[in-house]
């Protein structure tokens, strides 16, 4: 967690992320992109999975830019942005159905045993 705490905000390149200089967001990209990959990858095992999230969470992240106030560490904000997107995700009713697919195969394996 101490990663997110350790993200630079610089109020300059904040302000130009959110008014959409591409420059801005690259370096803005660079410094979140590890940490937050980290945490979705440690909330979301398959890479396929966790990498979709992690693009939605980075569009989401350029988005909500402009409404970042700065009341809290700027970390903390996108941390708190990287999970609620994790948990959109595994709250899906897509990966609902995946995960009871997953059951009831492993369930029909482990009856019809050994060949």
């Amino acid at each position: 967690m101490s990663r997110f705490l350790d993200i630079p905000a610089d109020a300059e390149c904040l302000r130009l992320a959110a008014a959409g200089d591409r420059e801005a967001q690259s370096l803005l990209y660079g410094q979140v992109a590890g940490p937050v990959f980290g945490l979705i990858r440690r909330m979301v095992t398959p890479r396929a999975a966790a990498e979709d999230v992690f693009q939605d969470c980075m569009v989401s992240l350029l988005r909500s830019l402009p409404g970042y106030r700065g009341e809290a560490p700027f970390g903390a904000w996108v941390r708190q942005l990287a999970l609620r997107q994790c948990l959109m995700h595994l709250r899906s009713p897509w990966q609902r159905a995946r995960r009871a697919l997953a059951t009831v195969t492993a369930g029909s394996d482990a009856a019809a045993g050994p060949l």
